[in-house]
């Protein structure tokens, strides 16, 4: 650690009335980074009466591809769709594993083993809701997961992107056309 930091930029800056020392370390290569997110894999498969699509491409207005996974009832038509946006990752189980600093991550504020396998962190648990006649819809927002482009925090950017998509999914063959969104933290916010 001593290392990286002899190797990083030290600067003072200035934050209101206030002097303060900045380290700008330098900027790791893309194959040393942590893989959070696990590689493309589209598949459709049925799982206890929901059919779950994983790794779906949306094309977003200015042609960036962003993934979803889409969890609906098996068979139906004419299915609301719950949007749950955010860049913490789509896909499902992925907050109950051990993060790489070694710091569990929990599915919500519910205790342990009340969200199925399939619910996404902060997100409404598609065991539920598929059940009661809704899709689950998880994206990964642009920059985060395998989706592409710059991530953008809370702006225009995300906002269009959100509208894309849900202007997308109000156009499935499945969906009725009434599309919402749900979670909170981040998903509340956006």
């Amino acid at each position: 650690m001593a290392e990286k930091l002899e190797e990083s930029k030290r600067e003072q800056r200035k934050f209101g009335d206030e002097e303060i020392k900045v380290i700008f370390r330098k900027l790791s290569p893309p194959e040393e980074l942590p893989k959070f997110f696990p590689p493309l894999a589209p598949s459709v498969q049925i799982e206890d009466g929901i059919l779950v699509e994983r790794d779906v491409a949306v094309r977003m207005r200015d042609g960036t591809i962003i993934y979803t996974d889409i969890y609906r009832p098996e068979g139906a038509k004419n299915v609301p769709a719950i949007v749950a946006w955010s860049p913490y990752g789509k896909n499902a189980g992925w907050q109950g594993q051990d993060h790489k600093f070694g710091m569990p991550i929990s599915t919500t504020l519910m205790p342990e083993g009340v969200a199925s396998p399939m619910c996404k962190f902060e997100g409404p648990d598609p065991a539920y809701w598929c059940h009661h006649g809704y899709a689950v819809i998880n994206p990964d927002s642009r920059g985060s997961g395998n989706s592409e482009g710059d991530m953008a925090f809370w702006g225009a950017v995300e906002a269009r992107d959100c509208y894309d998509l849900i202007e997308w999914l109000a156009t499935q063959p499945w969906s009725n056309g009434k599309v919402t969104m749900q979670g909170n933290s981040w998903l509340a916010v956006i």
